[in-house]
């Protein structure tokens, strides 16, 4: 099946809320260096990759530990400024790492392989890197003496606890590990000397180390009962004590050295998603006035949660101390969660919420998830995080306005209350924001596009709001392979899910549209669809003729179409139909599934069974399987409108695909029926149809019941100039030879053409109609020619002649014989032939055919405009000279009619003597009639009758007749 657009689904939406994005996109927030990771970069120590990454598993240098070391004892400058060698053998100057290799060498950090080589390319290993460190805060003299490296140097780093939540591997040390062991080393105590001689003693300086010393910050565990969402206020409030710090800030707090600032500038921290976490905050205190936040990640180690789907919510009544929910809809029991009995701390999105209303069994509208969080390992969970967000497809985007619209048409799905229009003002102090895409990569609102699905947090805090919006951008393609319906364990609703690419989705509002065999384009959250489209692919059109169960090897189901191309094609029914297995217990039982006559919209899988279909008989559009829940069937009698193009309320047109029958439904066979067009249907004619039409009231499919072959006279006729006998498969069959609008044509006359069509003879035109094999089927003749009797042409000039009549009548021709020409010498007497032709004229109280021609004597030319006088108003005589006389005084303008035919168009002329036709072009040039000879080469002559075949204004046929012939 082809596909409009091919669209990949499955999106997994990363948490809006749930905890800051990291340094490095391949740092997970709940891995247990992220902590490190993290500050050590916020403290500029350690930097990831240009593609912003960490690279966890990657090695490090020891040349790049080196002037990690130096970044940590605040070396950095120095080291830049140190770029000497001489010092290791393999360290040039210009070597990048020269100036942090000697200043580590000269403050006694580092000594190099023992053989005057440092090996700078090498992979620092687990063990030199904690004799690094442990160098580094004073303890090389201890390590020396506790048995030198690697065995002091390893005892003092677990003494200190510099290893732990690490561990040592072969080989280079991993940047994780390397990251994790100098985040531990920042708030050991420092060592320093204080005897010497014969007794030189180490004791730890409890109120320094690299941290606070060399860093000048502290570390605290934090918590943010509220973060300011006004952009313009750089202050926060810290909620912690002085058991919450690092132990050597502890001991200066002790000493009287600081005194803790419980308020501090952001300094550009993002505090995004971290309130009522216990949270790790390192504060710059070197301004003694206003402490600085470095950065603040989440506690390792505590805010345990546990995420909730709000559908799953059965009980939030915490008067128990308990909340209880569903993990899965397969569930039957409920699992339950400790909380307070008072004081459960809600947070709705960035602000604080109230419980009894954010949190309520089976969710509010746009209720993504409710986590709770234990954040002190107590067993309680004392927080709850209500994700809410409002979901919807782009419209459009003008980003010099700052507008983001919402798509509000049928197809695109939304969030209840979703805003119609999100304005992002740069001018506007109270307003923030932010967009990313899935992974968390910033975006702007330029890289915001229609046909995008967005997820939109809002917070509002008094005046100020924040808008956290999330784009997403993938999807997918695939057939549903079955549509069902749960109920939802909650509430005991009814969820309409269908099954696409083995998993199992709902639409955003939860429609039951989507249909079994769907070829389905989207976007989703989750396991919701947000943005959909049911490709229309191939979609087959036709009408049923028969059915037929076969037993031979199993039941095999088949029907027999006469499908949109006039072709009878013989389908076989697909193990699963609609999405449902098949069966059928009687002939009788699969003839009432499929109703001959019916109409029938298709689709056929790659074998070319039947897949999915809608029938006319049951047809309900809001379950339609194949065609649109907008399109609509009808049957019943209607009248034909060519003025309107309409049958009945249904316009026809080019791409109408018209069956015709020739009994009525029960009596259909594959000989019986045939594919038409709207050439067929006739002025003011009442069908008995059934009409499958769209919302605009177009018909895709007609059938016309019992009509088949029904000559319409809006189309192009035959002129027949021979008649032969052929043999087709092995069959004698008559061919008629001639011309359609100037093309020569060969025609085969069907076996069930009638007499109509048998009678025609050469000389003779006729409107016809042919069978989808392209034979002739049926006729109506315009003019005929007797070589006998002569040349007649069927006159229906009359105004307000009949437009339902489909047979010839008698009155109605008016005859050029051979007694009016065979004599005929000169000009004068060619013109008085035509007169005299002309006046035969009809009475008007005959009925006629209105619309299939105007008889008349040709009365001027103008460019390709012709003018023909009827013949009930032509009267004249001819002088000496041959120059025509008439009455003016007996022409009513009225019926004088005037011809406009196209340059091109194609014109028949009729020699009355040798009864032969030639095709020809109708003017030549722009002239006045009466001028011409009637032996001069004009196509047009003095004395020709002009039969202009003309309907609804359209001319279809310009006969001439040349009556001095030649």
């Amino acid at each position: 099946m082809k596909l409009t657009k091919v669209l990949s689904l499955v999106l997994a939406l990363a948490m809006l809320f749930s905890v800051p994005t990291f340094a490095f996109s391949d740092v997970a927030a709940d891995a247990n260096y992220a902590e490190a990771v993290t500050v050590l970069s916020a403290l500029k120590i350690i930097t990831g990759y240009e593609d912003g990454t960490f690279k966890p598993d990657g090695k490090i240098t020891r040349a790049e530990y080196a002037a990690i070391v130096c970044r940590v004892n605040n070396m950095d400058d120095a080291a830049k400024a140190n770029k000497v060698g001489g010092i290791f053998t393999d360290v040039p100057a210009d070597h990048w790492a020269s100036g942090y290799i000697a200043t580590a060498y000269q403050a006694g950090i580092i000594n190099g392989m023992g053989d005057g080589t440092f090996a700078p390319e090498s992979e620092v290993t687990y063990e030199q890197a904690v004799k690094m460190l442990v160098a580094a805060l004073g303890y090389e003299l201890k390590a020396q003496s506790m048995g030198g490296y690697p065995t002091g140097y390893m005892m003092i780093a677990n003494q200190e606890s510099i290893t732990v939540g690490t561990t040592n591997t072969a080989g280079g040390a991993a940047r994780s590990t390397v990251a994790r062991l100098t985040y531990n080393a920042l708030t050991v105590p420092m060592m320093d000397q204080t005897s010497w001689g014969t007794d030189i003693e180490f004791k730890p300086i409890k109120t320094q180390s690299i941290l606070y010393t060399k860093l000048n910050a502290i570390k605290a565990e934090v918590n943010f009962a509220n973060i300011p969402l006004d952009k313009t206020q750089n202050n926060v409030t810290l909620t912690y004590g002085v058991a919450d710090c690092d132990a050597v800030t502890q001991a200066n707090v002790a000493a009287g050295n600081i005194n803790l600032k419980l308020q501090a500038k952001k300094n550009g921290v993002d505090l995004t998603g971290l309130q009522g976490l216990s949270s790790t905050a390192i504060i710059d205190k070197s301004d003694d006035s206003a402490w600085k936040l470095i950065c603040v990640v989440p506690k390792a180690g505590k805010n345990e949660e546990i995420e909730v789907d709000p559908t799953m919510m059965a009980e939030v009544n915490p008067a128990d101390g308990y909340v209880e929910y569903y993990k899965t809809n397969d569930d039957e029991r409920t699992t339950k969660i400790k909380v307070p009995t008072t004081g459960l701390t809600t947070y709705v999105n960035l602000v604080a919420g109230t419980y009894a209303t954010d949190v309520v069994v089976g969710g509010n509208a746009g209720d993504l998830a409710y986590r709770f969080v234990d954040t002190d390992n107590d067993g309680t969970f004392d927080t709850v995080f209500v994700d809410n967000v409002k979901i919807f497809v782009v419209g459009n985007v003008n980003a010099a306005n700052g507008k983001i619209y919402r798509d509000s048409s049928a197809s695109a799905l939304a969030t209840p209350g979703a805003p119609a229009t999100i304005t992002l003002d740069e001018d506007d102090d109270t307003l923030s924001w932010v967009i990313t895409d899935a992974d968390g990569k910033a975006l702007t609102i330029d890289d915001i596009k229609a046909g995008d699905v967005i997820a939109v947090a809002t917070s509002i805090s008094g005046s100020n709001k924040v808008y956290e919006i999330e784009v997403v951008g993938s999807s997918v393609e695939g057939t549903v392979t079955q549509t069902f319906t749960e109920t939802a364990k909650v509430g005991g609703g009814a969820v309409n899910k269908f099954t696409l690419g083995g998993k199992d989705y709902s639409l955003l509002n939860n429609a039951a549209s989507i249909k079994p065999g769907d070829e389905i384009i989207a976007k989703a959250y989750g396991d919701q669809i947000v943005s959909y489209e049911v490709a229309e692919g191939v979609k087959n059109l036709g009408m049923v003729i028969a059915t037929n169960i076969s037993s031979e090897f199993g039941d095999t189901y088949q029907i027999q179409i006469l499908t949109q191309k006039g072709e009878i094609a013989s389908i076989n029914l697909a193990e699963k139909v609609n999405g449902v297995t098949v069966a059928y217990a009687s002939q009788a039982a699969l003839d009432a599934a499929f109703p001959k006559g019916d109409i029938i919209a298709y689709t056929l899988n790659a074998a070319s069974e039947l897949k999915s279909y809608d029938i006319e008989t049951g047809y309900t559009p809001a379950t339609a399987n194949v065609l649109k829940n907008t399109d609509k069937m009808t049957a019943g009698t209607a009248q034909y409108k060519e003025s309107s193009g309409k049958l009945g309320s249904y316009t026809i047109n080019n791409s109408t695909v018209i069956f015709t029958t020739e009994t009525a439904k029960v009596g259909i066979t594959k000989t019986n029926v045939a594919l038409s067009s709207k050439d067929i249907l006739s002025e003011d004619t009442t069908y008995t149809a059934d009409i499958l039409y769209n919302e605009d009231k177009v018909a895709e499919v007609v059938v016309l019941i019992a009509a088949a072959n029904q000559v319409n006279s809006n189309s192009y006729p035959l002129v027949v100039t021979k008649k032969a006998t052929v043999t087709v498969e092995g069959d004698s069959r008559t061919k008629l030879i001639g011309y359609v609008n100037g093309e020569d044509v060969e025609l085969i006359v069907s076996e069930k053409a009638d007499g109509s069509v048998t009678s025609l003879k050469v000389g003779d035109i006729a409107f016809y109609t042919s069978n989808a094999a392209g034979e002739i089927v049926k006729a109506i003749r315009v003019a005929q020619y007797n070589s006998a009797t002569g040349f007649a042409v069927f006159d229906n000039a009359i105004d307000g002649a009949a437009d339902d009549a489909k047979t010839v009548i008698a009155g109605h021709w008016i005859t050029l014989s051979n007694a009016d020409y065979g004599a005929i010498s000169t000009s004068a007497a060619a013109q008085t032939a035509a007169a005299t032709v002309m006046n035969k004229g009809v009475a008007a109280t005959v009925a006629g055919l209105k619309g299939f021609g105007v008889a008349g004597k040709l009365y001027s030319v103008s460019g390709n405009n012709f003018r023909v006088m009827n013949a009930d108003d032509y009267k004249a005589t001819f002088d000496a000279s041959g120059t025509r006389k008439y009455d003016k005084g007996t022409v009513v303008d009225g019926r004088i009619n005037d011809y406009t035919v196209n340059a091109n168009a194609v014109a028949y002329k009729f020699n009355a003597k040798t009864g032969k036709f030639s095709v020809t072009t109708l003017l030549e040039a722009e002239t006045d009639v009466s001028t011409f000879d009637s032996k001069s080469d004009a196509q047009i002559e003095n004395d020709d009758l002009v039969y202009a075949f003309n309907y609804d204004g359209e001319t279809k046929l310009v006969l001439i007749v040349d009556v001095q012939a030649k």
